[in-house]
């Protein structure tokens, strides 16, 4: 689903937008994010009091919107971004420790200091509160791609 030019703009990209909905009134719910993609899915983290964890855990999806922006004397330079629609499914590493670590691993070479949240073996230090929010791509918007 995803092309290579997709790839390449998400490897390259440190910051998302990820949407979820609040079961209770329907109302979106919008954050930033880092996030880490295997080619074919994208993982983020997450803590076990954040409202995207609640929102998930009671059937929303997400959104995820990765854009670039540049301007040079009031014309854009670069105007492109992707909008990714996926179903979301929470891991955990008692749960689902193989996915769950193939999540961590990927956010922690992205992300260097995610490392000092880990052990040696890269298992995280405090494994009861991280959470990793496996989405799996279903829908692509893009633009300004040539």
């Amino acid at each position: 689903m995803l092309s290579n030019s997709d790839i390449d703009f998400l490897t390259s990209q440190r910051v998302a937008r990820i949407a979820t909905t609040k079961a209770k009134d329907k109302s979106p719910h919008l954050v930033p994010t880092c996030f880490a993609l295997d080619g074919k899915t994208i993982f983020t983290t997450l803590g076990v009091r954040s409202q995207r964890l609640k929102n998930v855990e009671q059937g929303s999806k997400a959104a995820i919107l990765v854009d670039e922006y540049e301007e040079e004397k009031s014309e854009w330079k670069v105007l492109r971004g992707l909008l990714i629609y996926g179903n979301t499914k929470i891991l955990t590493i008692k749960r689902n420790r193989d996915q769950f670590m193939h999540g961590w691993k990927l956010l922690i070479h992205k992300y260097p200091q995610y490392k000092q949240w880990t052990n040696a073996d890269l298992t995280p230090k405090d494994p009861d509160a991280r959470r990793i929010m496996k989405i799996e791509i279903k829908k692509i918007i893009r633009w300004g791609f040539g």
